[in-house]
């Protein structure tokens, strides 16, 4: 039976999807979105909201597609790597949660 890497990552994008939709309804309007913090807790950059919000969907949807594409053409590497894309799913939404929660602590 084929293991396909697609489920976990349709699911995993549609979570961050809605993630960043709520996100662009909370956050102000205009903001800029911290991007990195230094070990102080101060902000080294920012980027605009619409960048700051859909950057981890974004990053999801090319290594995840790449995941999708690659096990369609294998059973094995299916097998191998479905574990690991719900791995990486799950630290995709961990991740991008985390930072946006951040972000709207730090704009207040």
């Amino acid at each position: 039976m084929l293991k396909s890497v697609a489920a976990p990552a349709a699911i995993t994008i549609m979570i961050l999807i809605v993630i960043s939709m709520v996100a662009l309804l909370k956050l102000p309007a205009g903001a800029s979105i911290p991007m990195q913090w230094n070990l102080q807790g101060g902000v080294n950059w920012s980027a605009p909201k619409a960048v700051g919000v859909w950057f981890t969907p974004a990053i999801a949807l090319l290594v995840l597609g790449t995941f999708a594409y690659a096990s369609s053409q294998s059973e094995a590497i299916a097998t191998r790597m479905w574990p690991v894309a719900y791995t990486i799913g799950f630290v995709l939404i961990l991740v991008h949660s985390a930072h946006l929660w951040f972000a709207s602590k730090h704009l207040g």
